[in-house]
């Protein structure tokens, strides 16, 4: 799951009950939106709850890695009776576990916010936002785990396998072509294999080629596929030139080998 569908989901999540209840009109402004997803704090929230460290650093992980709880130490700071109702974190990646015990002044408890990094890379910012029986329209807290997640697959920058071969893309779009052009797509590829490669194509018409630069594609490097139209060998008959070739030399199925090429008109 990405980022943006965990805010989609998120966003569900804290609309539908309001809309329900009718709290909540559609359309919504941007400005309403951020309110949602990022509700601002109680401004005296700290004289209910103070937390020890509001912010996290988990450091770096790989995204096969297990998930990884950061726990946020928390006091009543009240002289009435507190209570945890919920935390709401900003990510699906993140869940959170806290005790809903009433703390009276002094009283200390924790909160645990558990990351999974799988299928996420790069840096991260994930917030918790604490509610209490103080208040259930805002968060009488807000915390955060930053760090990064780092690919376990060096390959990843090439998201299409062909057995040991790694590419770009599958497809590519070439402009209107003239008689006198002769234009170049360019597909980065690498060979992720133990093995070298030697890269050929089939099933090219007549006004296209495949080169592989290099010619042979050592193992743990990379390289590129060069597709080349022939703008002179165009059939003129035709609005949309559309073909599919196959990339041989490599051990996979046919379908996983294809690449599909279109030329505009």
């Amino acid at each position: 799951m990405n980022r943006y569908s965990s805010f989609i989901i998120l966003l569900i999540g804290v609309l539908l009950p309001a809309l329900a209840q009718g709290q909540v009109k559609s359309p919504l402004t941007r400005a309403q939106i951020d309110s949602i997803v990022n509700p601002k704090p109680l401004p005296n929230g700290d004289s209910y709850l103070k937390v020890e460290t509001k912010s996290i650093n988990f450091g770096t992980l790989n995204d096969t890695d297990s998930p990884v709880e950061c726990t946020f130490k928390i006091e009543s700071a009240t002289n009435q009776e507190l209570r945890v109702t919920q935390v709401k974190t900003t990510c699906g990646c993140t869940v959170a576990e806290f005790d809903t015990t009433t703390l009276v002044k002094g009283d200390k408890g924790s909160i645990t916010l558990t990351y999974s990094p799988k299928g996420y890379k790069g840096d991260i910012s994930v917030k918790g936002y604490i509610y209490t029986n103080i208040s259930s329209k805002q968060p009488t807290a807000v915390v955060e785990l930053t760090g990064h997640v780092k690919s376990s697959d060096q390959w990843s920058h090439l998201p299409y396998k062909m057995g040991a071969l790694r590419v770009k893309n599958k497809r590519v779009t070439f402009e209107p072509i003239g008689k006198g052009m002769s234009p170049t797509m360019t597909i980065l590829c690498a060979n992720s294999g133990t093995t070298p490669i030697e890269i050929r194509g089939s099933g090219l018409p007549e006004f296209a080629t495949l080169k592989c630069v290099p010619t042979i594609l050592q193992p743990n490097s990379e390289g590129e596929l060069l597709i080349t139209i022939n703008g002179a060998a165009l059939p003129a008959n035709e609005s949309c030139h559309q073909f599919s070739f196959k990339i041989e030399g490599v051990d996979a199925q046919p379908i996983e080998r294809t690449i599909k090429v279109t030329i505009e008109k």
